[in-house]
């Protein structure tokens, strides 16, 4: 499910910036996510965090934090696996550095 939300995330990313007429140079994603189990055996998760890294052709990431933030937040809110799942789902996109915190 993590897979599938990070590949929904960035395909989403993709049109995002496509729909701007931006040019994604690159893209990666990281998606953790905290799971419970119950005695009975079954588990759900109760929390989500997407670290998505891109880099835009000609939009530096010094001066275009913004930009990157606002396309990712475009993303999240049109991936319909994010729509379909019920736990809190924390974007942190990077700032087109391609750097993730780990």
């Amino acid at each position: 499910m993590l897979a599938a939300l990070g590949q929904c995330h960035l395909l989403s990313f993709l049109r995002a910036a496509g729909v701007r007429g931006y040019e994604v140079a690159q893209a990666t994603i990281d998606v953790f996510g905290e799971l419970i189990l119950s005695p009975d055996g079954s588990g759900r998760f109760t929390f989500i965090e997407i670290q998505p890294a891109s880099s835009i052709s000609g939009l530096a990431a010094e001066t275009n934090a913004e930009t990157y933030s606002e396309l990712h937040e475009q993303a999240h809110s049109w991936c319909f696996i994010a729509n379909s799942i019920s736990c809190e789902i924390a974007v942190h996109p990077d700032t087109g550095g391609l750097q993730h915190e780990h």
